[in-house]
């Protein structure tokens, strides 16, 4: 912790006030950069993301997640899906909603996948 503090602080000293607060932000929404990234890739031949579009899906993303409001790490475990859905319904292209929905259901499969096993490899121990 006290290192951390202490790059934190060479941080804030290298950067400036602005330039610490900017690092903040992309690291709390790192998560979701790799997202958008994905809904790229996805439709880069058919309708690709611009610029504007990526950030308002990370934004809105974020705006949605509650550790994200309460000054935490942007998360897509605690996403209210339904609710980012519906505010990117008038941003995204039905080609890119989709694939966002795609992107997060893989996702969720491997986040299920390697929780069950966990499960079994700790059954085996015991």
């Amino acid at each position: 912790k006290k290192e951390e503090a202490q790059f934190r602080q060479e941080q804030r000293e290298a950067l400036g006030p602005d330039g610490f607060l900017q690092l903040r932000q992309f690291e709390r929404t790192a998560p979701l950069k790799l997202v958008a990234d994905a809904v790229a890739g996805a439709v880069f031949d058919s309708e690709p993301l611009t610029t504007d579009r990526a950030e308002t899906l990370i934004r809105v993303l974020a705006n949605n997640s509650p550790r994200f409001k309460n000054g935490g790490q942007a998360s897509l475990d605690d996403l209210d899906l339904p609710s980012a859905l519906a505010q990117l319904g008038g941003v995204l292209t039905p080609a890119q909603l989709g694939a966002l929905q795609t992107s997060l259901a893989a996702r969720n499969a491997i986040r299920r996948l390697n929780l069950s096993l966990a499960k079994a490899r700790k059954a085996e121990g015991n």
